[in-house]
Protein backbone atom coordinates (compact mmCIF):
# COMPACT_ATOMS: atom_id res chain seq x y z
CA UNK A 1 0.00 0.00 0.00
CA UNK A 2 1.60 3.25 -1.12
CA UNK A 3 0.09 6.68 -0.32
CA UNK A 4 -3.15 5.08 0.75
CA UNK A 5 -3.45 3.06 -2.44
CA UNK A 6 -3.12 -0.70 -2.55
CA UNK A 7 -0.39 -1.99 -4.81
CA UNK A 8 -2.00 -4.48 -7.13
CA UNK A 9 1.07 -5.15 -9.21
CA UNK A 10 1.45 -8.92 -9.53
CA UNK A 11 4.54 -10.61 -8.20
CA UNK A 12 7.25 -11.23 -10.74
CA UNK A 13 7.34 -14.80 -11.97
CA UNK A 14 10.66 -15.31 -10.22
CA UNK A 15 9.17 -14.29 -6.86
CA UNK A 16 6.15 -16.55 -6.54
CA UNK A 17 4.70 -16.76 -3.08
CA UNK A 18 5.58 -19.89 -1.10
CA UNK A 19 2.69 -22.25 -0.64
CA UNK A 20 1.43 -22.55 2.89
CA UNK A 21 1.94 -26.11 4.13
CA UNK A 22 -0.66 -27.46 6.50
CA UNK A 23 0.65 -28.20 9.96
CA UNK A 24 0.93 -31.90 10.69
CA UNK A 25 -1.18 -33.03 13.63
CA UNK A 26 0.02 -35.79 15.95
CA UNK A 27 -1.89 -39.04 15.64
CA UNK A 28 -4.34 -39.69 18.39
CA UNK A 29 -3.30 -42.42 20.78
CA UNK A 30 -5.95 -45.03 21.15
CA UNK A 31 -6.68 -46.10 24.70
CA UNK A 32 -8.27 -49.34 25.72
CA UNK A 33 -11.74 -48.94 27.12
CA UNK A 34 -12.25 -49.54 30.80
CA UNK A 35 -14.33 -52.48 31.90
CA UNK A 36 -16.91 -50.02 33.17
CA UNK A 37 -17.15 -48.49 29.66
CA UNK A 38 -17.83 -51.82 28.01
CA UNK A 39 -19.86 -53.51 30.71
CA UNK A 40 -22.29 -55.96 29.24
CA UNK A 41 -20.03 -56.79 26.30
CA UNK A 42 -18.55 -60.26 25.78
CA UNK A 43 -15.00 -58.99 26.24
CA UNK A 44 -15.83 -57.45 29.60
CA UNK A 45 -17.54 -60.58 30.83
CA UNK A 46 -14.57 -62.75 29.84
CA UNK A 47 -12.09 -60.38 31.49
CA UNK A 48 -14.10 -60.24 34.71
CA UNK A 49 -14.46 -64.03 34.80
CA UNK A 50 -10.70 -64.45 34.32
CA UNK A 51 -9.94 -61.97 37.10
CA UNK A 52 -12.31 -63.77 39.45
CA UNK A 53 -10.74 -67.15 38.65
CA UNK A 54 -7.24 -65.82 39.28
CA UNK A 55 -8.34 -64.32 42.57
CA UNK A 56 -9.85 -67.62 43.69
CA UNK A 57 -6.72 -69.54 42.72
CA UNK A 58 -4.48 -67.10 44.58
CA UNK A 59 -6.65 -67.34 47.69
CA UNK A 60 -6.51 -71.12 47.67
CA UNK A 61 -2.75 -71.14 47.27
CA UNK A 62 -2.29 -68.70 50.14
CA UNK A 63 -4.41 -70.92 52.34
CA UNK A 64 -2.12 -73.88 51.81
CA UNK A 65 -2.82 -75.25 48.36
CA UNK A 66 -5.60 -77.25 46.82
CA UNK A 67 -7.46 -79.69 49.04
CA UNK A 68 -6.19 -83.28 48.74
CA UNK A 69 -8.39 -85.79 47.00
CA UNK A 70 -9.83 -88.71 48.94
CA UNK A 71 -7.46 -91.64 49.21
CA UNK A 72 -10.10 -94.16 48.18
CA UNK A 73 -12.95 -92.43 46.32
CA UNK A 74 -14.59 -95.69 45.29
CA UNK A 75 -14.91 -96.81 48.89
CA UNK A 76 -16.02 -93.51 50.36
CA UNK A 77 -19.09 -93.44 48.13
CA UNK A 78 -19.96 -97.13 48.33
CA UNK A 79 -19.82 -98.21 51.97
CA UNK A 80 -20.61 -97.08 55.50
CA UNK A 81 -17.13 -98.14 56.64
CA UNK A 82 -14.95 -95.93 54.48
CA UNK A 83 -15.51 -92.43 55.85
CA UNK A 84 -12.19 -92.16 57.69
CA UNK A 85 -9.71 -94.02 55.51
CA UNK A 86 -6.14 -92.75 55.91
CA UNK A 87 -4.53 -90.74 53.12
CA UNK A 88 -0.96 -90.73 54.39
CA UNK A 89 0.36 -93.67 52.35
CA UNK A 90 0.46 -91.85 49.04
CA UNK A 91 3.63 -92.48 46.98
CA UNK A 92 6.18 -89.71 46.98
CA UNK A 93 6.07 -87.22 44.13
CA UNK A 94 8.31 -87.88 41.12
CA UNK A 95 11.68 -86.22 41.55
CA UNK A 96 11.57 -86.39 45.34
CA UNK A 97 14.38 -87.72 47.50
CA UNK A 98 14.27 -91.52 47.55
CA UNK A 99 14.20 -93.10 51.00
CA UNK A 100 17.19 -95.39 51.70
CA UNK A 101 16.40 -99.10 51.46
CA UNK A 102 17.14 -99.87 55.12
CA UNK A 103 14.75 -97.18 56.35
CA UNK A 104 12.06 -98.13 53.85
CA UNK A 105 12.41 -101.82 54.72
CA UNK A 106 11.89 -101.17 58.42
CA UNK A 107 8.94 -98.89 57.75
CA UNK A 108 7.19 -101.38 55.46
CA UNK A 109 7.71 -104.15 57.99
CA UNK A 110 6.08 -102.03 60.70
CA UNK A 111 3.12 -101.37 58.41
CA UNK A 112 2.61 -104.78 56.84
CA UNK A 113 3.66 -107.43 59.36
CA UNK A 114 0.85 -106.80 61.90
CA UNK A 115 -1.72 -106.92 59.10
CA UNK A 116 -0.36 -110.21 57.75
CA UNK A 117 -0.39 -111.77 61.22
CA UNK A 118 -3.97 -110.61 61.80
CA UNK A 119 -5.19 -112.08 58.50
CA UNK A 120 -3.47 -115.40 59.13
CA UNK A 121 -4.92 -115.49 62.64
CA UNK A 122 -8.43 -114.85 61.30
CA UNK A 123 -8.14 -117.59 58.68
CA UNK A 124 -6.20 -120.30 60.50
CA UNK A 125 -6.28 -119.91 64.28
CA UNK A 126 -9.82 -121.15 64.88
CA UNK A 127 -11.08 -117.79 66.11
CA UNK A 128 -13.80 -117.85 63.45
CA UNK A 129 -15.88 -120.78 62.25
CA UNK A 130 -16.83 -121.22 58.59
CA UNK A 131 -19.39 -118.58 57.71
CA UNK A 132 -18.41 -116.40 60.66
CA UNK A 133 -18.56 -112.62 60.37
CA UNK A 134 -15.60 -110.60 61.60
CA UNK A 135 -15.94 -108.60 64.78
CA UNK A 136 -15.98 -104.79 64.34
CA UNK A 137 -12.29 -104.33 65.26
CA UNK A 138 -11.03 -107.03 62.89
CA UNK A 139 -13.39 -105.88 60.15
CA UNK A 140 -12.11 -102.31 60.36
CA UNK A 141 -8.49 -103.38 59.91
CA UNK A 142 -9.28 -105.78 57.06
CA UNK A 143 -11.34 -103.19 55.24
CA UNK A 144 -8.89 -100.30 55.61
CA UNK A 145 -5.56 -102.12 55.38
CA UNK A 146 -6.43 -104.98 53.02
CA UNK A 147 -9.62 -104.75 50.96
CA UNK A 148 -9.19 -101.03 50.21
CA UNK A 149 -6.13 -101.85 48.06
CA UNK A 150 -7.63 -104.60 45.91
CA UNK A 151 -6.95 -103.94 42.20
CA UNK A 152 -10.62 -104.63 41.38
CA UNK A 153 -12.15 -103.04 44.43
CA UNK A 154 -15.39 -101.81 42.85
CA UNK A 155 -16.08 -105.21 41.31
CA UNK A 156 -15.63 -106.81 44.71
CA UNK A 157 -17.88 -104.54 46.77
CA UNK A 158 -20.52 -104.28 44.04
CA UNK A 159 -23.66 -102.61 45.38
CA UNK A 160 -22.06 -102.00 48.79
CA UNK A 161 -20.23 -103.62 51.69
CA UNK A 162 -22.24 -105.02 54.59
CA UNK A 163 -19.64 -107.20 56.37
CA UNK A 164 -16.55 -109.39 56.02
CA UNK A 165 -16.93 -113.15 56.37
CA UNK A 166 -14.59 -116.15 56.69
CA UNK A 167 -15.51 -119.33 54.79
CA UNK A 168 -14.22 -122.14 52.59
CA UNK A 169 -12.54 -121.08 49.38
CA UNK A 170 -14.95 -121.73 46.48
CA UNK A 171 -12.26 -123.46 44.42
CA UNK A 172 -10.14 -125.05 47.16
CA UNK A 173 -12.33 -126.58 49.84
CA UNK A 174 -9.41 -127.31 52.15
CA UNK A 175 -8.51 -123.62 52.27
CA UNK A 176 -10.35 -120.69 53.76
CA UNK A 177 -10.51 -117.12 52.52
CA UNK A 178 -12.18 -113.80 53.18
CA UNK A 179 -15.47 -112.81 51.59
CA UNK A 180 -17.22 -109.50 51.02
CA UNK A 181 -20.82 -109.68 52.18
CA UNK A 182 -22.69 -107.20 49.99
CA UNK A 183 -25.70 -105.20 51.09
CA UNK A 184 -27.93 -107.37 48.87
CA UNK A 185 -26.66 -110.57 50.52
CA UNK A 186 -24.31 -111.69 47.72
CA UNK A 187 -20.87 -113.04 48.61
CA UNK A 188 -17.61 -112.26 46.78
CA UNK A 189 -14.27 -113.77 47.77
CA UNK A 190 -11.10 -111.66 47.57
CA UNK A 191 -7.38 -112.39 47.80
CA UNK A 192 -5.64 -110.69 50.68
CA UNK A 193 -2.31 -111.46 48.97
CA UNK A 194 -3.26 -109.31 45.97
CA UNK A 195 -4.40 -106.56 48.32
CA UNK A 196 -1.14 -106.53 50.30
CA UNK A 197 1.00 -106.54 47.18
CA UNK A 198 -0.96 -103.64 45.70
CA UNK A 199 -0.76 -101.73 48.98
CA UNK A 200 3.05 -102.01 49.11
CA UNK A 201 3.44 -101.14 45.42
CA UNK A 202 1.29 -98.05 45.86
CA UNK A 203 2.92 -96.73 49.03
CA UNK A 204 6.55 -97.70 48.30
CA UNK A 205 6.99 -97.87 44.51
CA UNK A 206 10.80 -97.64 44.66
CA UNK A 207 11.22 -100.54 47.09
CA UNK A 208 8.10 -102.67 46.54
CA UNK A 209 9.61 -105.41 44.36
CA UNK A 210 12.61 -105.89 46.62
CA UNK A 211 10.47 -106.02 49.76
CA UNK A 212 7.92 -108.41 48.28
CA UNK A 213 10.64 -110.83 47.13
CA UNK A 214 12.55 -110.65 50.40
CA UNK A 215 9.79 -110.51 53.02
CA UNK A 216 6.18 -110.77 51.91
CA UNK A 217 6.21 -114.30 50.53
CA UNK A 218 8.03 -115.56 53.64
CA UNK A 219 5.52 -113.81 55.91
CA UNK A 220 2.60 -115.35 54.06
CA UNK A 221 3.86 -118.94 54.35
CA UNK A 222 5.05 -118.62 57.95
CA UNK A 223 2.84 -120.59 60.42
CA UNK A 224 0.10 -118.43 61.92
CA UNK A 225 0.23 -117.31 65.55
CA UNK A 226 -1.30 -119.74 68.07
Amino acid sequence: MENGVYNTTPFPSSEKPRPIRPRKSKPKQETLPLLSDVSGSAAAEEAMALAAALARAATRLLRGGLPPSAAYPALSSRSRLFCNLPADNEPSAPGGVEEPWEEAEAEILRDVEPVVELVKGILHSGRYEDGGLLCPDDEKVIVEKVLAHHPRLEDKIGCGLEAIMVDKHPGFKRSRCLFVVRTNGDLEDFSYRKCLRASIERAYPSHADRFIDKHLEQMLVRPPPK
